[in-house]
């Protein structure tokens, strides 16, 4: 499948990535403003990738879904002071489902820990990222060697219901 994100009315997407499956994770650092919404469309397959505008690469396949989502006007004015106050990193994030697109935030700080054992420099203390104040849509479960610390949810598109998931 081939997936691109579009700032609202813009022609140029700021991620397009080929090969992705339903359970892929990507991740793309950016800092750039929050867009008011932003437009993403899947195709079939990405086997026919074409030049696009701007230079960067679209696909001629068919497209199978196309929606729109509002995100800057979702996030709520306390996660905003909180960045503002403390730092950190506003992490955007969207799911594509059967259903349509899922979008989600949280904050992002990087959390010192003490573990047993120590790293390759033989410290004994990890960093790690631990996400704060999550939102939207949907939430990822939090898992550590392969056991779910915190389990992850959803909201339910046609009944609005919070899902707790695995994953």
């Amino acid at each position: 499948m081939g997936v691109e994100f579009f700032p609202e009315n813009a022609g140029r997407p700021f991620y397009a990535k080929s090969n992705v499956r339903w359970n892929i994770t990507e991740t793309m650092n950016s800092a750039s403003e929050i867009p008011a919404g932003i437009r993403v469309i899947w195709r079939q397959s990405a086997d026919h990738p074409m030049a696009g505008n701007y230079g960067v690469t679209t696909y001629a396949d068919p497209i199978i879904g196309e929606a729109t989502i509002p995100f800057g006007d979702r996030i709520p004015d306390e996660v905003i002071q909180s960045l503002r106050k403390e730092g950190g990193g506003l992490r955007l994030k969207v799911r594509l489902s059967n259903d349509g697109p899922y979008f989600g935030w949280d904050v992002s700080m990087r959390e010192s820990h003490q573990i047993d054992g120590t790293d390759m420099q033989g410290n004994p203390t990890r960093y790690w990222e631990e996400y704060r104040m999550a939102g939207g849509d949907f939430r990822e479960a939090q898992i550590f060697n392969g056991k779910v610390v915190r389990p992850g949810w959803y909201i339910d598109k046609k009944t609005g219901q919070r899902i707790e998931t695995d994953y």
